[in-house]
């Protein structure tokens, strides 16, 4: 029965992942982009690093995915407030984003 269950449970998670990224792409987006942009608005102080390890994705994919919305004019980035910016950034919305 666990097995089952389980099996069913991830089967749900996939569909609605799959549907909502189908959503979003016809707009232009993705269910990454959406994740991003959802973390840096609840946890604005957050550094790149931890922000990556918060939505499970390497700092590289992150950055990849940051410059894109910098570039769109989504999220700025700036000195880490805790860091002081010692090789350290966070990511901040846009009024543009909001």
């Amino acid at each position: 029965m666990e097995e089952r269950l389980g099996r069913l449970l991830s089967m749900t998670a996939k569909a609605a992942r799959e549907a909502f990224d189908q959503q979003l792409n016809e707009v232009g987006s993705s269910l990454t982009t959406y994740l991003i942009l959802l973390h840096t608005a609840y946890y604005p102080d957050l550094s790149q690093r931890e922000l990556a390890g918060h939505l499970g994705i390497e700092g590289s994919t992150l950055t990849r995915q940051l410059d894109r919305l910098v570039a769109d004019g989504l999220v700025r980035r700036g000195s880490h407030a805790r860091t002081g910016g010692c090789r350290s950034s966070s990511s901040r919305l846009t009024a543009r984003s909001t």
